[in-house]
């Protein structure tokens, strides 16, 4: 609970103490996701959002989980594509692409071109990825 209490944590590190940890909590955050990420697409593949009483993942994740419409589109589409290219696991836990970009990506994966086309989107903005996907 402490961690939440923005009074008592926050507020007492000094600047250098509050940067160190705001950068560790971005690998922490990035591995979350990663690992949310491969729970959703084993979630789907056992169809436990059918045994949770949904109708689709989508309803599960939206409903149950309290993501936005939105949200749950990005993270099934990066989910169900890294079943079959799970180096995207590795890219979204080394900050090496955000998901909003790896969503804008994903229609155009396959086992071929995943390699290349990871390589040249790494770091790059939303829109940087969308001007890549336009180009190829």
């Amino acid at each position: 609970m402490g961690i939440y209490r923005r009074d008592l944590v926050v507020l007492n590190l000094n600047d250098s103490e509050l940067l160190e940890r705001l950068r560790r909590s971005i690998h922490c955050e990035r591995m979350v996701q990663s690992q949310f990420l491969a729970y959703l697409a084993e979630v789907e593949t056992r169809r436990l959002y059918a045994v949770e009483g949904y109708s689709s993942l989508f309803r599960f994740v939206v409903e149950a989980l309290g993501y936005s419409e939105s949200s749950a589109l990005k993270r099934i589409q990066i989910a169900r594509k890294a079943r079959s290219l799970p180096i995207l696991y590795r890219f979204i836990e080394e900050g090496r692409i955000s998901l909003t970009a790896l969503s804008k990506l994903c229609p155009y994966l396959n086992n071929t071109n995943v390699d290349g086309l990871l390589l040249e989107v790494e770091g790059k903005s939303v829109s940087e990825v969308e001007y890549v996907i336009a180009k190829h």
